[in-house]
């Protein structure tokens, strides 16, 4: 996410662009710096204009490489902006000015880079042709990323074409070496931009096992394993030196033969294609299976709607109800037969659906999920590995309680009294407890107690957007804030944790779901946390107070965390003030099976 700062700068730099004899170079660099902001803030128009500007701008200066590079990242802005003619258009016009210029493995590559577009449009007799004719020269390609994208390319294609071990073989390659150069990344953020751009390989595999061998358990499996890759990183060199014919991937350790339910859980996850939705359903009785023919914009859509009328305490209750029921009939309602009997229900989101709150989806019959299940959150069995088995919290596990830290020079930033009085009363109901508020609440403080903590509640502000989430600690300084994130948040410091209550405002949100380098519930999760709990969007201060101080009484009385959550939630919606969901569906709990 592009900072107030990086947009002034763009902003100041354009103006002074246009007031002076600049060369046009200069002009292409801020013009690409809009589109640059605006992409990581996916305002897909807005990066369009700025692309086409840094294209005019490059071809009056005449550097003919700039000019082709303007081009590629125009037709990449569209793809992302679903703009397919425009996509097309400027991936010929880069391969127009390519030819010119001789350049022979960025020509390749463009022309791989089309193919897979064709394929998107359904296009797949001209993608297979494009293909075909540069096939003797990928053979020779040491650039991995181009490689990679051939072979997924090429595997979707043998798919379409019903060519299923054709499509594994190439599939089975491209993930072997995405997984094998996913260890030379340095950081998580550029971890995660290589799986968002390789993650096509691995979707098109789980099709393969899912809707053409239709094998229920190695479906599941292999997409367990697939959403466990950022926990491989730097541990999967030996990949590379299978020789040919490949074996299966290593996805072992993701059959439903090695897990172990408890009695009376249930795990869920989905994934969605173009062409509809595919569901899996695990309990101690095997995989259960389910598709629905529902499109991707039109569950995308249905989405947005309930996750933003759910965040908004003025809207229609009446639309949370159709739009929660129409949710529930694509998502539960194709395996609503395997569900009984089952009392806790692991839901494991995609991207798309990570905004749910699913608490507050609803059946026919006018039952809420969150009444039948407890439900928890998970990104997957991979970290479900990591958590600590000791999830058990009573008066006498050790509280460090950190409450509206004095946040020096952070004008935007109001001070919450709810937050302070939130979390003193917190810390009382547990014996020994530690509590940092206001000018306390720094970062030196907290790392000096952590350690200790068994369970760490936090109410304040926090940073949970872009790639560097945080929770926001007094610096002790004037005009300055210290963010405690990524770099503090280690597993050495949360190794006694046992919950983590982040009772702030977006506090589960992020762009990418639960992998996404900006998920703060991440930090915890990796760290082995085995319970943490956060918001789906901006919470009421009161009702939030109100909802803690409840929760944290039933969980010391004894109740599981999952159990004292429902309950809580069940006490608001019964009264008339906290009835919608804005105030008592915010929170969710997450964890792993």
């Amino acid at each position: 996410m592009a900072s107030s700062e990086s947009w002034d700068h763009i902003r100041s730099g354009l103006q002074a662009f246009w007031q002076a004899p600049y060369p046009p170079v200069s002009g292409a660099n801020f013009y690409a710096d809009l589109g640059f902001a605006a992409e990581t803030e996916e305002m897909w128009r807005i990066a369009e204009r700025a692309g086409r500007e840094t294209i005019l701008m490059d071809s009056l200066d005449g550097d003919r490489m700039n000019l082709a590079a303007d081009h590629h990242w125009l037709a990449q802005v569209a793809e992302a902006a679903k703009d397919t003619s425009l996509a097309d258009a400027e991936y010929q016009s880069a391969a127009a000015v390519l030819k010119s210029s001789g350049a022979h493995a960025a020509t390749i590559t463009l022309a791989i880079e089309r193919a897979a577009l064709e394929v998107r449009q359904g296009k797949f007799d001209l993608a297979a042709t494009r293909l075909n004719e540069i096939q003797p020269s990928v053979a020779a390609f040491s650039k991995q990323y181009a490689t990679i994208l051939y072979l997924e390319t090429l595997g979707e294609l043998h798919l379409h074409f019903d060519k299923p071990e054709l499509a594994k073989a190439e599939l089975q390659e491209a993930i072997r070496l995405i997984e094998t150069n996913q260890n030379t990344l340095d950081s998580d953020t550029a971890l995660f931009a290589w799986q968002r751009n390789t993650a096509q390989a691995y979707k098109s595999m789980v099709e393969l096992y899912s809707q053409t061998y239709h094998d229920a358990v190695r479906s599941f499996a292999f997409l367990e394993w697939s959403r466990a890759a950022p926990l491989r990183a730097g541990q999967t060199a030996h990949l590379i030196k299978i020789s040919n014919p490949q074996p299966e991937l290593p996805t072992f350790a993701y059959l439903p033969s090695q897990m172990k339910f408890q009695t009376g859980t249930a795990l869920i996850t989905w994934m969605p294609f173009p062409s509809g939705l595919a569901i899996w359903l695990v309990d101690g009785t095997g995989v259960h299976t389910a598709w629905v023919g529902v499109s991707q914009d039109s569950l995308d859509r249905a989405v947005d709607t309930f996750a933003r009328l759910c965040a908004d305490p003025l809207s229609d209750p009446s639309l949370i109800d159709k739009q929660g029921r129409q949710l529930y009939q694509w998502l539960l309602q194709p395996v609503n037969a395997f569900l009984h009997g089952a009392t806790t229900l692991v839901i494991e989101p995609d991207a798309r659906l990570n905004s749910i709150p699913f608490q507050a989806l609803k059946a026919q019959n006018g039952e809420y999920l969150g009444d039948r299940f407890f439900i928890i959150e998970s990104p997957g069995l991979g970290y479900s590995k990591l958590l600590r088995s000791d999830r058990l919290v009573s008066p006498q596990s050790k509280m460090l309680a950190v409450g509206n830290p004095l946040l020096n020079g952070a004008g935007r930033l109001r001070s919450l009294p709810d937050a302070d009085k939130e979390a003193r009363d917190i810390s009382l109901k547990f014996t020994p407890y530690h509590l940092l508020t206001g000018s306390e609440a720094t970062m030196t403080n907290v790392l000096q107690w952590l350690p200790q903590a068994e369970v760490f509640h936090f109410a304040g502000h926090t940073l949970s957007q872009g790639r560097e989430p945080g929770l926001l600690l007094s610096s002790g300084e004037t005009n300055k804030i210290a963010l405690l994130g990524q770099e503090q948040l280690r597993p050495q410091q949360m190794k006694k944790l046992k919950l983590a209550v982040l009772s702030a405002c977006n506090t589960a949100v992020a762009d990418g779901g639960l992998d996404d380098p900006g998920s703060l519930v991440r930090l915890f999760l990796r760290a082995g946390v085995p319970q943490v709990i956060a918001s789906k969007w901006p919470v009421d201060s009161a009702a939030s107070s109100e909802l803690m101080d409840d929760l944290y009484a039933r969980v010391i009385d004894g109740d599981p965390v999952e159990l004292a959550l429902a309950k809580v939630e069940r006490a608001m919606r019964s009264k008339p003030e906290t009835s919608h969901p804005y105030y008592w569906a915010a929170f969710s709990e997450f964890g792993g099976s």
